[in-house]
């Protein structure tokens, strides 16, 4: 006798272990490729104190986490940022991400603590590049 889940067939079963495998192995892709992505982003970014198009950062934060353009969306919106017109720093991008990817972590919300850990060690190669620079 086959079981079945109730929601469908082995074959929707199959599909969906398939899917669920390879969404988990591009997540470990993403991940290794994360200091790739920063140093890139330090590249065209190389000043943390000087003001960029807020639009710039809308979008890296897609580039680093890879978080939805829904989401980054909505989370402007409701903290008023203008990415339209709006101008930061490195260190307020850095700042404003790692604060709500704390807040996902302490929600229990497990992609919280891989933000977390971007955002902190870009934080980190900021320093040791100003560091490096200073002395």
């Amino acid at each position: 006798m086959i079981n079945h889940f109730s929601t469908g067939t082995d074959d929707d079963c199959v599909s969906s272990l398939i899917h669920d495998t390879m969404s988990t192995l591009e997540k470990i892709k993403f991940r290794e490729k994360s200091r790739d992505r920063i140093r890139y982003f330090m590249e065209c970014y190389p000043d943390p104190e000087k003001k960029y198009p807020a639009y710039d950062f809308f979008v890296s934060h897609g580039f680093l986490v890879g978080s939805c353009f829904d989401a980054r969306f909505r989370f402007c919106r409701s903290m008023g940022i203008d990415i339209k017109n709006g101008q930061y720093s490195v260190n307020d991008f850095i700042k404003i991400s790692l604060k709500v990817a704390k807040l996902f972590t302490r929600a229990g919300n497990g992609i919280g603590l891989f933000h977390e850990n971007v955002f902190s060690t870009m934080e980190n190669e900021y320093k040791i590049k100003q560091n490096e620079q200073q002395g």
